[in-house]
């Protein structure tokens, strides 16, 4: 009767011994290896008590690219789970880890560099292939993400892995993203002072990742779709730099099989111009064929619009013909007015502007080479009141 709790014992004490503990990790790191189809090596480990794992050196590679690496990572183990033979990990921290998927993620390929990793696993099932993850924090580092056609093509064929990640939380400190978007230069980035994931789930087989709800403040929210340097006095479309943005998402989802995402956004910013943004908010969305934005509210101190718009992903294609439909009712005040054309008129003319604000009432739809414009209404007072229908060939 005593035999298995003797054996268990003498198991335990025998991990405190470095000949041992340097064995049971070549084990451990082939079994894994084999599980996740990756090769997975450890310079060093070391067992202290009463569970406290430390690793050095850690290295994942994955067809011949190395997908992460770590100067160290230290796990602390729940005893009395693997005494009723259940895992769970009180901690695992990660120091310095540098990421490369390579082609782990389907159309996606993320690489970087994070300075601290703390998780916190209320059940790992390695039968099952499935992780609960009751807390999570990524502090400091810079992460790219690069979308399939930004990258060489690999015919190399690389199954998903079939696990599945439940998350109940995730903090975000000092973290740098930026995105890379195929056949662009397109140059997009956050640059965020804090941030929270809340109940998220990944679906590696699947291509499954959605959350409750994603918080993020950030210094500086940036797309620049030129490559010279911002220096226009008003807003530029095509050069847009945000600061003391608060970001919500609500509900975001995307499915990698079908190529659909979306998610309810709140966002308020300030634009480098002066343009201050009290409320943007919209249900937007995106599959193979359009993309779209719903119930979209902006407000500033000065100004209101609603709108909807959906727009087929041919309209941004040389060669394509994409659908549009769009209505917009509001109105734009004086001082933000001056700042969409600043960039247009002398400064005589600004101040020739008058005070009230314009009035705007549209409804289109159409596609890219016949646009139907079934009402524009625009007024200002002493400068215009028009009222238009209409249609316009090859809006492009």
């Amino acid at each position: 009767m005593l035999t298995p709790l003797i054996t268990f014992v003498l198991s335990a004490v025998l991990l405190y011994i470095p000949p041992v503990q340097r064995w049971a990790i070549d084990q451990a790191t082939t079994y894994a290896s084999d599980e996740f189809g990756m090769d997975i090596r450890i310079d060093r480990v070391r067992v202290s008590f009463p569970l406290d794992l430390e690793l050095q050196g850690l290295q994942v590679i994955h067809q011949e690219e190395t997908l992460g690496s770590m100067g160290s990572m230290v796990v602390d183990l729940d005893l009395m789970r693997i005494l009723l033979l259940q895992i769970r990990i009180e901690g695992i921290e990660l120091k310095d880890l540098d990421v490369e998927t390579g082609n782990l993620i389907e159309s996606v390929r993320i690489n970087g560099n994070l300075k601290r990793i703390f998780l916190k696993a209320e059940q790992i099932n390695l039968l099952d292939a499935n992780v609960s993850l009751a807390q999570a924090s990524i502090e400091g580092g810079d992460v790219t993400i690069c979308l399939a056609d930004t990258t060489a093509a690999d015919t190399t064929e690389s199954s998903p892995l079939p696990w599945t990640i439940g998350i109940e939380k995730v903090r975000l400190d000092r973290l740098n993203l930026s995105l890379q978007m195929p056949l662009d230069s397109l140059d997009l980035g956050l640059q965020i002072r804090e941030g929270e994931l809340n109940d998220g789930n990944i679906d590696l087989l699947q291509g499954i990742y959605q959350a409750d709800d994603i918080h993020i403040k950030t210094d500086t929210i940036r797309y620049n779709a030129q490559t010279d340097t911002l220096k226009h006095a008003g807003i530029d479309f095509s050069q847009i730099l945000l600061t003391e943005a608060s970001l919500q998402l609500n509900n975001p989802f995307y499915n990698q099989t079908s190529n659909a995402a979306g998610a309810s956004l709140m966002l308020t910013a300030k634009e480098r111009c002066g343009l201050a943004i009290d409320t943007l908010s919209a249900n937007i969305g995106l599959d193979s064929t359009k993309v779209w934005a719903d119930d979209l509210l902006l407000k500033t101190p000065f100004t209101r619009i609603e709108a909807a718009t959906h727009i087929g992903l041919a309209t941004f294609r040389t060669q394509g013909t994409g659908k549009i439909d769009a209505q917009i009712l509001g109105n734009i005040g004086n001082e933000d007015i001056r700042y969409f054309v600043a960039n247009h008129l002398q400064e005589d003319e600004l101040k020739a502007l008058p005070q009230a604000p314009l009035h705007l009432n549209v409804n289109a739809n159409g596609t890219t080479d016949l646009l139907q414009i079934n009402q524009c209404k625009l007024s200002m007072p002493e400068i215009i009141d028009a009222h238009l229908e209409g249609s316009l060939s090859n809006v492009k």
